[in-house]
């Protein structure tokens, strides 16, 4: 009774994604090759669940789970209904008692199936109430960059937002600049600095925080006072739990065991080229990077976490403006990305008045919203001080030839409706 494991991969694809689970009744579990998987889902099991249970590596269950096209999901359940429903048929004995019954039965499963799709009820008071959570939801602001908060609405839960800019572009002081932030708004975060180890990350502290200078910490030669303010600055943030250290700790199991235990607002990650997996092999960089951002979105739904990655662009993109295609093995990130947000270093040629910037103590920079999935996307102008790994607007003076490429983040901001 196995049918086609095309079709059959549209079904399994669409219940391991965890949509149409109610259909699952609907069909004998003898009819699918994995009727092993079949009966798993029956029983309210997950696919890290019917991984173990099967032997199965939750990568492959994932790729069929990618499968999952609604387009085709609804034809293809019913063309199996009717091939169950033709078995039953030609089983069925007329001159049986209750045998007009089972066939009405047997006509009325397959109605049902086919007419199941109803319209929407009481749109307005689920509005309403989702209006109300809105306004009631947790979100931090993102620090010293009020046009970004105006665009993305500030660090939300159930989110995974990437930050991408090429190799020393400052993409880890603007994630560290972020996980501060949200620590000093009272709320938990945990920070997997996976380049870095914990005293270098102190480090960079001490500098965003103005406490003591890079070449102070870096030679070890920190004068007194400042010594003292580091210690108490130090004590105080870890004495109030809101920021928590995993030097190195790069596999995705360790970063969702450390969420579901410590149950943070937002968790950060520095970075993707780095992450790993303690049960699983992969074939190729895409396919492992797909993997962990695939997990990193679930994680952000089911632990109710902000999640922030880091991730590099593209070498060959060095002298240009990034776009969504310059992302290292772009497909994935920006699938499963709410929100993807590019840093761009610029240079003299920008900048009409190029003799008015400390070009040696900072960089100028373009802030990219490349993609928002609950906004609009935008750009607006910052600088970069690396001695203080600290990001800020600024009005730049842009010349006449790019004035008009990185000015057209103001066209969205001409609203009332956008609170500073």
């Amino acid at each position: 009774m196995n049918s086609n494991y095309e079709e059959e991969t549209i079904l399994l694809g669409s219940w391991l994604s965890g949509e149409n689970l109610g259909d699952i009744c609907k069909l004998d579990p003898a009819m699918f090759h994995h009727s092993n998987i079949v009966r798993m889902l029956m029983q309210g099991q997950d696919v890290f669940q019917i991984s173990h249970n099967t032997g199965i590596k939750i990568a492959e269950l994932w790729n069929m789970a990618a499968q999952y096209s609604p387009a085709l999901y609804q034809l293809t359940l019913i063309r199996w209904l009717d091939k169950m429903l033709e078995a039953e048929l030609k089983s069925l004995d007329i001159y049986q008692a209750g045998s007009m019954d089972k066939l009405k039965e047997i006509i009325a499963s397959r109605d049902l199936a086919v007419n199941q799709v109803e319209a929407d009820q009481d749109i307005t008071a689920k509005y309403m109430q989702e209006l109300s959570e809105r306004a009631k939801a947790d979100r931090v602001l993102w620090s010293k960059l009020p046009t970004l908060n105006r665009l993305t609405y500030g660090i939300k839960r159930k989110t995974l937002t990437t930050i991408a800019a090429r190799p020393s572009e400052g993409k880890s002081a603007f994630g560290l600049q972020a996980v501060l932030g949200i620590a000093e708004a009272g709320k938990k975060v945990l920070y997997f600095p996976l380049e870095m180890s914990n005293s270098e990350t102190i480090d960079r502290i001490l500098a965003h925080k103005r406490i003591a200078a890079l070449n102070e910490t870096a030679l070890g030669k920190v004068p007194g006072k400042k010594m003292n303010d580091a210690a108490d600055y130090l004590r105080n943030l870890e004495k109030s739990d809101k920021l928590k250290f995993y030097e190195g700790a790069g596999d995705i199991e360790s970063i969702e065991e450390a969420i579901n235990r410590e149950q943070p607002f937002a968790v950060a990650i520095d970075q993707l080229s780095l992450m790993r997996s303690s049960t699983e092999k992969f074939g190729s960089i895409r396919e492992r990077f797909s993997y962990m951002t695939v997990h990193l979105k679930r994680i952000a739904m089911q632990y109710n976490v902000a999640v922030i990655l880091l991730c590099q662009l593209r070498r060959d993109a060095q002298e240009r403006r990034p776009t969504l295609a310059d992302l290292k093995e772009s497909g994935s990130i920006e699938e499963d990305s709410d929100n993807v947000i590019m840093l761009y270093r610029v240079n003299k040629d920008y900048i009409s008045n190029p003799e008015k910037i400390d070009w040696e103590n900072t960089r100028p920079v373009i802030i990219i919203v490349a993609k928002q999935r609950g906004g609009i996307d935008g750009e607006f102008k910052a600088m970069f001080k690396p001695a203080e790994m600290l990001f800020y607007e600024e009005a730049l003076p842009y010349s006449q030839d790019h004035s008009a490429e990185h000015n057209s983040y103001q066209l969205s901001f001409n609203s009332s409706t956008l609170s500073a």
